[in-house]
């Protein structure tokens, strides 16, 4: 079993609670992201990265209890090495790093009321323009009705293929009053 999956695992179940969403519920949230690239893996560019750590913004419109449209933007710097195998002294690697804006929008479910919840996303990710997808999985966490974390790993394609560990706290949480 590898690493990542084991982080996973522990996240997913390590985590109680229960999350009340609401059919027309809005919020925005914001919070801290850390990527990992796929071992590896040297891009066309002749760089591979080692880690990313950045910031993450979403917002949720809630069309039911369990189903809402999702819109994310992450900011995240990327290091790593650049490799030149051209040199004539042989292949030589230097430190790199490049920062990755990236702006999705998709889907959440939300299985039950215990606050575990799968996102699939698509859009578009700079340094360069790349298509991005994104599938994750996570639990959100109700704080004092108001507030909320939401916790997860998700799968990302893009500039760099990496699985992002990340977790966001509300900042804006309007219910809707029938």
């Amino acid at each position: 079993m590898s690493n990542r999956m084991l982080i996973l695992i522990v996240v997913a179940n390590g985590l109680i609670g229960t999350a009340d969403a609401q059919k027309g519920d809005k919020s925005i949230a914001a919070g801290l992201l850390v990527g990992l690239p796929e071992n590896d893996v040297i891009y066309e560019d002749n760089r591979d990265w080692d880690y990313g750590v950045g910031l993450e913004g979403v917002g949720q419109l809630n069309f039911t209890d369990r189903s809402a449209a999702l819109l994310q933007i992450q900011l995240t710097r990327f290091s790593g090495y650049s490799y030149n195998f051209l040199d004539p002294n042989g292949p030589t690697r230097a430190p790199t790093s490049a920062l990755s804006l990236s702006l999705k929008a998709g889907y959440r479910y939300q299985f039950t009321k215990s606050g575990f919840f799968a996102n699939l996303l698509a859009g578009v990710e700079t340094n360069g323009l790349y298509s991005s997808a994104a599938l994750g999985i996570g639990k959100r966490i109700t704080v004092k009705e108001i507030y909320f974390l939401d916790v997860g790993i998700d799968y990302s394609g893009g500039f760099v293929r990496r699985y992002n560990i990340k977790a966001v706290f509300s900042i804006v949480r309007r219910s809707k009053i029938d």
